[in-house]
């Protein structure tokens, strides 16, 4: 088969193995440059000034492409020998190389006109591009000729299309190459990206067995994979478990700080008595500092650690070289010789802890009287300390302790959350303690601090909560978790917590991790029943009626605690569905079928 192009009648297809038979081809101003398809027998193009038109030699009454460049005219085109669908062009006086690709489009039906997309680069560094050539072998490749007498070896890059898998890998395709990158070969900056991905972190997470053991909850905090965001979490559960007496099999119940401190009649009253420094001379005297005492502060104080757990938070803060932090738990405990005490030790620790000597120096010389020198002192360089706890001490110590300045040291975002409730517990009237408990529950419910939750509890403010945190940081896997645990109306009736169980059961399916899908699903049911039992999918039933032989199996109980396999009881004979015998005795290949059918049926009588 011959193409060719004639100024005044068009394209003409000639049959070079029968010369009897007639050209054929359109009548079209596009008769220059015309060259075939080497991946395609039966596809042609052609260009006139700045259309380009290409054509199947089937139907080549019209073309089945057509591309109209925005500049100059055309001045070659040419094919890829190496890929499929491509075309090349060059337009006059242009330093332009035009890419058109082939595409076929697969909309509304599989025969659809095919489309050209255009990508242009500039090939000769700004020289005119007079001609082109195609290497026949090596892929991409392209020789420029220029009007400047000067050639040019290019090689054309195709696009990449990235491609981002759900095991943490990138694929993507480089002419007839197909690159892959590991999350082991991938090189050190996108490994960081990858491994700072939640996705990935989940997944680590997921392996190691995170938030399964339910009998230290804060031990799952070593299993973050570098997120520290849920630590605080874990924490506050242990703590929330021990002060209401709970077991590793009890759900999770607590109404939240909120509601503890409101009491049963909505409105909990405190009541005022004064406290003294032990171990000073100020000890004897009568006017202490005022603190505040009731049941229901009581609880959120051993919540936090404070009060009755004191010693043991003492015990676990120095055993983590918190000495500060053990040392203003003592002053706000009214213990300052046991705080020095702390310091000075901790002093001996190492160089890191040298200048705790000198605070301990200082604590000592410490005096009630107003006015004096040391409060005069303790103020004016209290500001400059940047360790928290240390600066919230010297301006407890220095100041008249008025409510601002006991405002101030609740409101310390650099103290931790149960510090500065317990401090707030002790200190504030009620009234200001119950603004500020609400004002403290909003700000972390809005910003989706899981630590938050001790504030909230369990309820629709927590579910609220632990969205925003989802919502923050894509997180479905701690939600999920938690949500297990949990086991109060308000969790078993809103979608969400539902939601984010049914998510991440779907990305542990993606990452075919079917042993942790397995073990978070039985993690999930221990506390709820065994979960709901799924529909019978397949039953035996009778050929002729269609009726279930274990019709009934489904109705079936299942085991509280989902720990059993109960297979369907044979039915008793009166919920046996009945079958008239007469459909099976009018033809003789089907006895084989009445006597399977007959071992379990009751037939009854035809009245024929």
């Amino acid at each position: 088969m011959l193409v060719g192009g004639f100024q005044t009648k068009g394209l003409r297809l000639f049959d070079l193995r029968d010369s009897a038979s007639k050209p054929r081809g359109p009548s079209t101003k596009a008769v220059y440059g015309v060259c075939g398809d080497p991946f395609n027998e039966h596809r042609v193009a052609s260009f006139s000034d700045n259309i380009l038109h290409v054509w199947d030699m089937r139907s080549f009454d019209k073309p089945i492409a057509t591309h109209e460049s925005s500049h100059k005219a055309i001045s070659q085109i040419q094919w890829s020998p190496t890929r499929y669908g491509l075309l090349g062009a060059v337009t006059k006086d242009s330093p332009d190389f035009r890419l058109l690709d082939l595409q076929h489009t697969h909309v509304m039906r599989d025969d659809h006109d095919p489309v050209l997309l255009e990508r242009s680069f500039n090939a000769t560094d700004g020289r005119a591009i007079t001609s082109f050539s195609w290497h026949p072998h090596l892929e991409n490749r392209v020789l420029f000729g220029t009007t400047t007498n000067t050639m040019h070896d290019v090689k054309v890059m195709e696009r990449i299309t990235l491609n981002w898998s759900k095991t943490h890998h990138l694929l993507w395709a480089c002419g007839r190459e197909t690159r892959y990158l590991s999350d082991i070969s991938a090189p050190e900056l996108v490994l960081h990206v990858i491994n700072d991905d939640i996705s990935m972190r989940m997944k680590i997470r997921a392996t190691n067995g995170y938030g399964l053991n339910v009998d230290k909850f804060a031990e799952n905090s070593a299993l973050l994979a570098g997120d520290n965001r849920p630590e605080a979490m874990w924490t506050a559960l242990d703590a929330i478990r021990n002060v209401e007496g709970l077991d590793s099999m009890d759900g999770m119940t607590f109404r939240g700080i909120r509601n503890v401190l409101a009491g049963e009649t909505g409105k909990a009253k405190s009541t005022a008595a004064m406290s003294v420094w032990e171990g000073t001379p100020y000890a004897g005297r009568k006017d202490g500092v005022p603190i505040y005492t009731s049941n229901e502060r009581d609880i959120i104080l051993r919540l936090c650690g404070w009060s009755l757990n004191k010693d043991s938070t003492l015990e676990s803060l120095l055993y983590q070289e918190q000495y500060e932090r053990a040392a203003a738990l003592c002053v706000f405990h009214f213990e300052l010789r046991k705080a020095i005490e702390i310091l000075q030790t901790a002093s001996k620790k190492g160089e890191n802890y040298r200048h705790l000597s000198i605070v301990a120096v200082a604590l000592s010389g410490f005096t009630d009287d107003q006015p004096s020198l040391w409060r005069s002192l303790s103020s004016t360089i209290t500001p400059e300390i940047e360790e928290p706890y240390l600066r919230a001490v010297l301006l407890f110590l220095s100041s008249s302790r008025s409510e601002g300045v006991l405002k101030r040291i609740s409101t310390d975002t650099d103290l931790q959350l149960e510090d500065r409730i317990a401090f707030a517990c002790t200190f504030l009237n009620d009234s200001v303690l119950t603004d500020f408990v609400k004002d403290l529950a909003e700000h972390f419910t809005s910003k989706g601090l899981l630590e938050g939750l001790i504030l909230t509890g369990f309820g629709t403010e927590g579910i609220d909560l632990v969205q925003n945190y989802v919502d923050k940081t894509s997180d479905v896997q701690t939600a999920s978790l938690l949500t297990a645990l949990v086991l109060t109306r308000e969790w078993s009736e809103d979608p969400r917590p539902h939601r984010w169980v049914e998510d991440y059961r779907e990305v542990l399916d993606s990452w075919m991790l079917w042993e942790a899908r397995a073990i978070f699903d039985v993690y999930n049911n221990r506390l709820k029943g065994g979960g709901p039992r799924m529909p019978r999918q397949i039953v035996a039933t009778c050929t002729f009626c269609g009726k279930s032989i274990a019709h009934n199996a489904s109705s079936q109980s299942v085991s509280g605690r989902g720990d059993k396999l109960l297979f369907p009881k044979t039915p008793n004979v009166s919920e046996i569905p009945k079958v008239c015998h007469r459909l099976f005795l009018a033809n003789s290949d089907l006895l084989f079928n009445f006597n399977v059918c007959n071992s379990n049926c009751n037939p009854i009588k035809c009245k024929k």
